[in-house]
């Protein structure tokens, strides 16, 4: 079996499809080459994914949809980071969460800016990366 390093390396192999979903030169979807890349695009898709959307795996995603429609109250942010923490260590497990980042902007508070530090366990443990999502909720 290759070596983590020989997989990253290696411009035979790919690990998986990115996200959006976009043509690609070698398929029909765009590939990631390396376990970094594609672990970026296993947790967008995770945080954008509603619980119950994905057909036969109905806990599979994380209940942002659904928290940024809530009013905001003094512990929301604290809901959002429980939900992203429990969604990636149920179905990410290679990833570990260093920081959640959730801040209230705009006008009424009508944005929602989430921002996660991670790591990937199994490629580069000591290397953090970060992904923004940001929501508008406004009317």
């Amino acid at each position: 079996m290759a070596s983590i390093r020989e997989l990253n390396e290696n411009d035979d192999v790919f690990v998986g499809i990115t996200l959006p979903l976009k043509p690609g030169r070698t398929g029909h979807f765009q590939q990631s080459k390396t376990l970094r890349e594609q672990a970026y695009s296993n947790l967008k898709n995770l945080i954008l994914t509603a619980k119950g959307e994905r057909l036969g795996q109905p806990t599979f995603g994380c209940d942002i949809q659904t928290l940024i429609f809530e009013p905001i109250i003094e512990t929301s942010a604290d809901t959002i980071e429980e939900s992203v923490r429990d969604a990636v260590s149920n179905w990410l497990p290679y990833i570990t969460i260093q920081n959640v980042f959730v801040t209230f902007e705009g006008q009424d508070n009508n944005r929602i800016r989430l921002q996660i530090e991670y790591s990937v366990t199994i490629d580069e443990p000591d290397s953090l990366d970060t992904i923004t999502f940001n929501f508008n909720v406004g009317i």
